[in-house]
């Protein structure tokens, strides 16, 4: 297992994570990939931003190409929500 990492784009309107340093979805995400030897952790891409005076976030979430079966498509997914944690969660959920 790799070690988690945040961090947060120069405009400081996108942070960039895999999500492992919490328990939940991701954790449970990474702990499958691992098991069918993913090398690279998951890649959440969140923003939060306010809409007509309530908060919202958008989050992107990415699972690179298996390194020993490049055949297996990528997952790649696209969610909205109110709480950028929450929709992290669901969005690992969703991969899963």
């Amino acid at each position: 297992m790799t070690a988690p990492t945040q961090s947060s784009s120069a405009a400081g309107d996108f942070t960039h994570s895999d999500c492992l340093g919490r328990e939940g979805f991701p954790h449970i995400l990474w702990t499958v990939l691992g098991a069918v030897v993913y090398t690279t952790p998951p890649l959440y891409v969140g923003r939060e931003y306010v809409e007509k005076s309530v908060p919202r976030c958008q989050v992107s979430l990415a699972v690179a190409p298996h390194p020993l079966h490049p055949e297996w498509q990528p997952i790649e997914l696209a969610l909205f929500g109110y709480c950028l944690a929450d929709t992290q969660e669901t969005a690992a959920l969703r991969a899963l």
